[in-house]
């Protein structure tokens, strides 16, 4: 993800409210990393669409894991 522009994060982005959230930001021009447990054909459009990972980015994860939901703000915070 880029340094250079603030970045909106989401959990449970790939499907329902979540994915409803990452698509009208992406849309908007928002950088957006996301996690959820599973990828989805959405998240896997998303990542198709932007191989260089300038504007979105996901991790398999799940919410409950305090340290990995922890290690990914910092990555996508740096």
């Amino acid at each position: 993800l880029p340094d250079d522009r603030d970045v909106v994060l989401i959990s449970g982005g790939s499907k329902g409210l979540g994915a409803g959230l990452v698509r009208a930001f992406l849309d908007a021009g928002a950088v957006v990393a996301t996690f959820s447990r599973t990828a989805t054909p959405f998240i896997e459009d998303c990542a198709r669409t932007d191989p260089d990972r300038r504007s979105f980015e996901w991790r398999a994860l799940d919410a409950a894991d305090r340290d990995g939901v922890r290690d990914f703000v910092r990555r996508v915070a740096r």
